[in-house]
């Protein structure tokens, strides 16, 4: 199961999306736009938007969580001299429930540059390049155990194992009825 929760975004988080971007951009210059030229755009797109960084939801081995005042914050050891606490989200007795369990932590990225398609009034195309305020989403993914399943769904449950048991008690009812006349038959 997955929950997600907008996480509210630190002061100094412009300037750590951009040492992010500057990182992306020394180690995989090509996946900028998805490493498509304007050409391509122009070429390839029909007036979608291309994103600068991909969006899609990280996961990373330097991302951590820490309580604090009870709020969750998010923060990023990207080498051992340095943290960086990018933002966090209120604690409610969902995510405490979580955080009681083995979970998997993803942030999930949407919005900032992106360029697109745009046609003038002479009908002429280029590609220009615009933003969008940047979002970032919490993922919690964790299984679910029985006790964590309501009690609608395990009345639903009882009443359809009932249901099973009523057809299986009929179709042996049947069965057996019926090697009883065959039985009488060939006798």
């Amino acid at each position: 199961m997955e929950i997600e929760r907008t996480i509210i975004k630190s002061d100094d988080f412009p300037s750590l999306i951009s040492k992010f971007a500057q990182s992306v951009k020394d180690t995989k210059p090509n996946s900028f736009f998805n490493g498509m030229s304007d050409k391509d755009i122009k070429e390839l797109t029909f007036g979608e938007k291309i994103y600068q960084l991909e969006q899609a939801t990280y996961v990373s081995s330097e991302l951590s969580v820490k309580i604090i005042e009870n709020k969750l914050y998010f923060q990023i050891n990207p080498n051992k001299n340095s943290t960086y606490v990018f933002g966090y989200i209120p604690i409610d007795e969902q995510i405490k429930s979580i955080l009681n369990k083995k979970y998997g932590l993803g942030i999930m990225l949407t919005g900032g540059k992106f360029k697109k398609v745009v046609t003038d009034s002479n009908g002429v195309e280029s590609v220009q390049q615009f933003f969008e305020p940047l979002d970032l989403k919490a993922i919690f993914s964790y299984k679910e155990t029985p006790s964590t399943i309501d009690k609608n769904q395990s009345d639903s449950l009882s009443a359809g194992i009932k249901q099973l048991l009523i057809v299986l008690g009929i179709s042996g009812a049947i069965i057996i009825g019926i090697i009883f006349i065959l039985g009488l038959t060939l006798t």
